[in-house]
């Protein structure tokens, strides 16, 4: 029977060994949460952006979930970055109250499998650093209150 080596078998089985990074093996789990909050003034609308806050260089995302009350009607976001839109999470709705997950493992359209922040440029057209969710279909009520929580690994 034959034996396949993973990438971080290889890298054990190699002759001198080759180093693992901190967010494949032996890395520090770590959470990154944030809460939004519609304001009454003026909600986000359509093709407004929410942004949650930036990941470190070489963070990867292992999992997570995002919460929200009830909202407006055929409202929707998606998770991603400036480079992907959609890199964590495709748009889904936000019009009833509801728990949604984030399976970057399972998810691997966009690179959302494993992706490494690479490029932390806050501001710049490479970043990918900044986690965000762009608005769709109608504004997101007023007061809606939306959390997002990520588990991520990092160099450590």
């Amino acid at each position: 029977m034959a034996t396949f080596l993973s990438d971080l078998a290889t890298n054990r089985a190699a002759t001198p060994q080759a180093y693992n990074k901190g967010n494949q093996q032996d890395g520090e789990l770590r959470i990154f949460r944030a809460k939004y909050t519609a304001p009454a003034s003026s909600p986000p609308q359509i093709a407004d952006i929410i942004s949650w806050g930036y990941l470190p260089k070489g963070a990867v995302i292992v999992g997570g979930y995002i919460n929200y009350g009830a909202g407006t009607a055929s409202c929707t976001i998606n998770l991603g970055d400036l480079q992907s839109a959609a890199r964590y999470l495709a748009a889904f709705s936000i019009a009833s109250a509801g728990n949604t997950a984030v399976q970057p493992p399972v998810n691997a359209t966009n690179g959302g499998a494993s992706y490494e922040i690479a490029t932390p440029a806050p501001g710049q057209s490479t970043d990918d650093s900044e986690i965000r969710s762009v608005v769709a279909g109608a504004a997101v009520a007023v007061n809606q209150v939306i959390n997002l929580v990520l588990f991520y690994v990092a160099n450590n």
